[in-house]
């Protein structure tokens, strides 16, 4: 309904492409450089853990291509559908199994919830006067919480193969025998803090081109809210109308009006999925390319 709202009651074409007219293009330029470098850190994440922990070699510029094609996917279909195309590629490419590759993307996404939360701790921190709404405490508790989850998510996949048939249920119990070690633990929030760092250098850029100064710890708590209500599987197409409702809300809360937040947020948004299309264009071939040769490798 919040997602409905928003694109029926303030999003206007005129005013979205006001945001993207000629004059902001070198901002967005600028800021596309850093969103381009998320996909890099987010796919050079996925080369070194499966390549280390799930014994399957994945190279550096495959990775990228693979967090690329997830991330457009995440933008156009629905109900998140990018994991499975996210699992159902290191299945088919890297020869991933299904329990371990769901399982390292469930670890890398509650990593990345943690990364997120604790970047809205550190916004926080730079705005004082938020903390009467947003509750440190609160934040701290659930970054806490997730990073908890992670680490002991083995307890979890050991509760659910309980109810799973005898095969399936092995798979599960053995998916993820390394969720506890501390090289893993830490090698995990660093991508995580480094991923959502990058992004926070890119948004600051793209609201620099938009004329839309709040400061940085407003900025980050406003993107931060965007960012977890793009996670959330609400939206018919991909992470539209989600994306761009946490977006209104979190500047809406800083102060911005509500149109120039709602279609601020759509322009953002545009400014990323057309990134991740033309970053696709550029590694998907070389993505499809490794399959023949991993397929032919294989036992």
């Amino acid at each position: 309904m919040a997602c409905g709202w928003v694109l029926v009651r303030w999003l206007d074409p005129g005013a979205t492409l006001e945001f993207l007219r000629r004059e902001n293009l070198p901002g967005i330029a600028a800021a596309s450089v850093f969103f381009a470098l998320v996909n890099v850190v987010r796919g050079v994440r996925i080369a070194r853990l499966t390549t280390r922990y799930l014994d399957q070699h994945v190279d550096v510029w495959s990775g990228i291509g693979l967090a690329t094609v997830t991330n457009l996917a995440n933008h156009v279909l629905p109900l998140r559908l990018g994991e499975v195309a996210y699992v159902a590629l290191s299945r088919s490419v890297f020869q991933v199994p299904l329990a371990q590759g769901a399982g390292v993307l469930l670890t890398m996404r509650i990593y990345d919830l943690v990364g997120l939360m604790t970047l809205a701790l550190l916004g926080l921190t730079q705005a004082p006067a938020l903390a009467s709404t947003y509750s440190l405490p609160v934040f701290t508790a659930l970054a806490l919480g997730l990073l908890g989850l992670a680490v002991r998510l083995d307890l979890v996949f050991a509760m659910a193969a309980r109810v799973l048939p005898g095969k399936l249920a092995a798979k599960l119990r053995d998916a993820l025998p390394f969720t506890r070690e501390p090289r893993f633990v830490a090698t995990s929030l660093v991508y995580a803090l480094a991923i959502w760092s990058v992004q926070a250098v890119a948004f600051a850029l793209l609201l620099e081109a938009f004329a839309i100064d709040i400061g940085l710890g407003p900025m980050v708590v406003a993107t931060s809210v965007a960012n977890l209500a793009a996670v959330l599987p609400l939206s018919a197409l991909g992470t539209f109308g989600a994306q761009e409702a946490g977006w209104t809300a979190g500047f809406v809360a800083m102060g911005v009006s509500a149109a120039a937040a709602a279609n601020s947020g759509l322009a953002a948004h545009l400014v990323m999925v057309a990134l991740n299309a033309l970053m696709t264009l550029a590694f998907l071939p070389r993505l499809l390319a490794a399959r023949p040769a991993n397929n032919h490798d294989a036992p």
